[in-house]
């Protein structure tokens, strides 16, 4: 819907001179040892960080395995987000997960060239 308002020239810039995106990452979920566990269909008193994490890179890409000092690990899904700042409508115009393997800087970009493909001024 958002590229289509895009091509209706429906969100040129208003509030600002060039059209002009903010990107923020954002954290959309936690999963807690025993949902980690449950998602992988593993036994909770049986199953180890190690092969967790494996299970978890191998079926689950865009999310991340954190084994933290102290306490039983956990997992993050990350999103970038990027909302149009320009425009007096400011819509989110694309999201994208960051993948398991990286961090907001490194899935970076990515993002940038799915952006540039999506919305880049076609000559």
């Amino acid at each position: 819907m958002i590229k289509a308002e895009h091509r209706r020239g429906n969100l040129t810039p208003t509030v600002l001179s060039i059209s002009t995106v903010a990107i923020d990452s954002r954290n959309v979920a936690t999963l807690r040892w025993h949902d980690l566990c449950r998602v992988l269909d593993l036994d909770l008193h049986t199953a180890n960080p190690k092969k967790v994490k494996k299970r978890l890179a191998k079926e689950h890409p865009n999310v991340q395995f954190c084994e933290p000092q102290v306490g039983r690990p956990y997992a993050l899904a990350r999103v970038h987000t990027t909302t149009l700042i320009s425009s007096k409508a400011a819509v989110c115009i694309h999201q994208r997960p960051i993948p398991g393997a990286t961090n907001e800087i490194g899935a970076m970009p990515d993002l940038l060239d799915e952006l540039h493909a999506a919305y880049a001024a076609r000559t």
